[in-house]
């Protein structure tokens, strides 16, 4: 029977628990490596074989067995090496494990000790790795935008991400910094230019055939993310140079209605503060 979420998150961590303290991953991965350990074994039993009837047949097995065996090696070595690594063997956790053990450094509180013996598995430590702060992650942040960009191919993919801009910035309630690197790069990379694609986008709503409730979403939407693009760069901070915005935005940003003023007036006195 369906029982309440919380008795559901109990009920599950009880059991991944139980997993994990019972070793139930390295019996999984017991499975493929007695596969894998009966080609090894077949090709050495071929060249026991072959050594008293012919000796070049024996040095063919010999090399092809030492061939595989030496990729089966490096494909183990590989992930302890490399966590973002896609290949990997049953030994490679076995490996992970028993490396982890000799490199583990002693608890200095109750977390790191319960840490300590928790022992996360390879798995776990890939998610840590793959979201923890630290520059290489930015960087992966920022070429995942890159791509994400430039598959957005017409103004109906663009505009939720557009309409998303302030909420990344600014969030539900203050301003946030830590996504500042990330939006400007969208704007100096040459294989995005951020502020281009937002003229494109403004200019085929506005000469465009919309009907009018379409219409002023998109102005809306186009006015707040200019908005909060603008609010990154202040002039007292020579770090933050701020990029050439378009002069005709302002000149194009004409509307009377009124749901639209506070974020037009908003928008307009930025853009006029940094192009002049």
């Amino acid at each position: 029977m369906r029982s309440a979420p919380a008795t559901r998150a109990r009920i599950f961590s009880y059991l991944y628990y139980g997993l994990k303290r019972f070793n139930m991953h390295a019996v999984v991965e017991i499975v493929p490596l007695l596969l894998h350990a009966s080609l090894l074994f077949f090709l050495a039993g071929l060249v026991a074989f072959l050594i008293p009837v012919n000796i070049v047949m024996t040095a063919v097995a010999a090399a092809l067995l030492a061939l595989v065996a030496g990729i089966y090696i490096w494909l183990t070595i590989l992930p302890l090496l490399s966590l973002d690594c896609p290949y990997r063997t049953p030994l490679s956790g076995l490996l992970w494990n028993i490396v982890s053990s000799f490199t583990a450094r002693e608890p200095s509180s109750i977390d790191e000790g319960q840490l300590q013996r928790d022992s996360p598995t390879m798995i776990e430590s890939i998610l840590r790795t793959a979201t923890e702060f630290s520059d290489e992650r930015s960087a992966r942040d920022k070429r995942a935008l890159i791509w994400m960009l430039k598959s957005l191919g017409d103004d109906e993919e663009l505009a939720p991400f557009i309409e998303a801009i302030p909420d990344v910035l600014w969030g539900p309630y203050s301003r946030r910094h830590v996504y500042d690197g990330h939006i400007d790069h969208l704007i100096r990379a040459p294989d995005t230019l951020l502020l281009d694609r937002l003229d494109s986008f403004f200019e085929k709503f506005r000469r465009g055939v919309f009907a009018e409730e379409e219409k002023l979403h998109r102005k809306t939407i186009f006015y707040r993310a200019l908005w909060a693009i603008l609010s990154i760069y202040d002039h007292t901070d020579s770090s933050k140079t701020p990029p050439r915005f378009h002069n005709e935005w302002t000149y194009s940003m004409s509307s009377n209605h009124r749901h639209l003023e506070p974020y037009k007036c908003s928008t307009l006195a930025l853009l006029g503060w940094h192009t002049h």
